[in-house]
């Protein structure tokens, strides 16, 4: 997966984002997204336009809905619930 489609499918799903880039995180909703470039609308009427290249992690916010290990079996480690 590219940073690119990261930030597609966070777009699509309307999924709030943060970008590492030169090491800042940035984070918002994202409101524009084209091949060079993205916008993030952050807190405080703040707007991040951001090459995609200089982008080195996307860490999409609240992707999962259930934590990765339910807690619902008696295994500690969540051994169960590893497919």
């Amino acid at each position: 997966m590219t940073v690119g489609s990261a930030l597609a499918r966070a777009w699509d799903q309307g999924q709030e984002v943060d970008l590492l880039v030169e090491g800042v995180w940035l984070g918002g909703r994202i409101s524009a997204l084209d091949g060079m470039g993205v916008a993030i609308d952050g807190g405080d009427f703040e707007r991040y336009v951001v090459r995609l290249e200089q982008v080195s992690v996307v860490r999409i916010r609240a992707f999962a809905t259930a934590p990765a290990v339910s807690g619902r079996h008696s295994d500690p480690l969540g051994i169960e619930d590893v497919a």
